[in-house]
C-alpha cells in the first residue's frame, strides 16, 4: 500500500487505535463492501454510503434512555479510565527511572 520507509507518518500519527478504526478503517470497509455488492466503483459506493447514512441512522438507532446501553457506555468509559490511568502510571515509572539513571 505504502513504503513506511519513505512515506512520512505524520499525517495519521496522531491518531488513536479507535479514531483511526472510526473515521477511516470503518469507513473504508464499509465502502469496499458496498462496492462489491453493488458491483460498482469506488467512488459510487461512497456515494451511496454517504447517501443512505440518514437511513441507516434510523434503521440502527440507539435509545439514549435504554438502561443496558447506559451500562455498556459506564463500563466501556470505566476502563478506558483505568487503561488510561495505567498509561501515565507506566509511562512516569519510565521518565523516573529514566532520570534516575541520567543522574
Amino acid at each position: 500500500m505504502y513504503d513506511p520507509t519513505e512515506t512520512p507518518t505524520s499525517a495519521f500519527a496522531p491518531l488513536s487505535l479507535a479514531q483511526y478504526t472510526q473515521w477511516f478503517l470503518t469507513p473504508h470497509v464499509a465502502t469496499r463492501l458496498i462496492q462489491q455488492d453493488l458491483d460498482c466503483s469506488y467512488e459510487t459506493a461512497w456515494e451511496e454510503m454517504a447517501a443512505s447514512k440518514e437511513t441507516g441512522m434510523n434503521l440502527q438507532q440507539i435509545e439514549d434512555d435504554d438502561p443496558a446501553f447506559e451500562h455498556i457506555i459506564q463500563n466501556t468509559m470505566r476502563e478506558m479510565l483505568k487503561e488510561r490511568q495505567y498509561t501515565k502510571d507506566k509511562n512516569l515509572k519510565v521518565v523516573m527511572i529514566s532520570c534516575i539513571r541520567q543522574c
